[in-house]
């Protein structure tokens, strides 16, 4: 299934990159227990950020293979408007908790992250849709 590849590929990548960030910022606060807390908090975050943006961008993927199979780079703009400002704001919410100038920090590196992350995807959603046999992308994108 083309669309669950789409998910995994952005999936595991939050995952991946809320952990290694949330070590990060953790460590900055507290050496050993920020470590332990930004990876296990990060790590959370980054997963569920990761699903939902993966089902978000999933949803956009087999929009695109139905409307305009040949525009990537209206795709790629689109993702970028979809995703960064709503994990900025999931992240911002979630980081309020520290009540300081460091919950500022998250909402920008995680907007860094997936503005990172998008080119990757769209090119990785491309090469998905080459691998289909049948020009007949939009039967196939869900099967």
């Amino acid at each position: 299934m083309v669309w669950l590849r789409l998910v995994w590929y952005v999936f595991w990548r939050g995952l991946i990159f809320g952990a290694v960030e949330g070590a990060l910022f953790g460590t900055l606060i507290a050496l050993v227990y920020g470590l332990i807390y930004g990876v296990l908090i990060g790590a959370g975050l980054g997963a569920v950020l990761g699903l939902i943006n993966g089902l978000l961008l999933a949803a956009l993927a087999r929009w695109y293979a139905l409307n305009q199979p040949d525009n990537p780079n209206d795709f790629l703009r689109d993702i970028r408007i979809l995703t960064i400002p709503f994990d900025m704001i999931v992240v911002l919410v979630f980081s309020m908790g520290f009540a300081s100038l460091f919950g500022l920090i998250p909402p920008f590196v995680a907007a860094y992250t997936i503005y990172n992350l998008s080119p990757g995807f769209a090119e990785y959603a491309d090469s998905l849709r080459k691998q289909i046999p049948s020009r007949n992308v939009p039967a196939n994108v869900l099967s």
